[in-house]
């Protein structure tokens, strides 16, 4: 997979992931059955979303026990 780039994210869907609320439980990866959520630096909650392939099915949103991610 490709690193994440600015490019990755000229969609109309958007996801946010908090880093302040996220826990770096991974859940959130393990949730995705496209494997769009990309973990860039395990252990301080920086996660991307790769929104060129994501189907929007909201799972990782779902997921999340600390409500980091948003749409």
């Amino acid at each position: 997979m490709p690193a994440p780039n600015k490019d990755m994210f000229t969609t109309r869907r958007v996801l946010r992931i908090d880093a302040d609320k996220c826990n770096s439980c991974m859940l959130c990866i393990f949730a995705c059955p496209a494997d769009n959520v990309i973990a860039i630096d395990k252990g301080h909650g920086a996660y991307v979303a790769d929104m060129s392939r994501c189907t929007f099915c909201l799972a990782c949103l779902n997921r999340c026990p600390t409500r980091a991610i948003s749409t």
